[in-house]
């Protein structure tokens, strides 16, 4: 019975961090993959904009 909880909570984490849990193919992932990535820059763009009044798309203080 454990065992088979911890693969059902295992199996859930993993759609979880893969965000669809339809394996269609490799440029399907891939396509996850790259919209990750986009949030997490847009995330951190933001936390730099509004924590550390760093703006990204000034070129004077870059």
């Amino acid at each position: 019975m454990k065992k088979i909880i911890v693969i059902l909570l295992l199996l859930a984490m993993a759609f979880m961090i893969m965000g669809c849990p339809f394996i269609i193919s490799s440029s399907h992932t891939r396509s996850h993959t790259k919209a990750m990535n986009v949030h997490a820059v847009q995330i951190h763009q933001f936390i730099d904009r509004h924590f550390w009044l760093y703006d990204w798309q000034d070129p004077y203080v870059n």
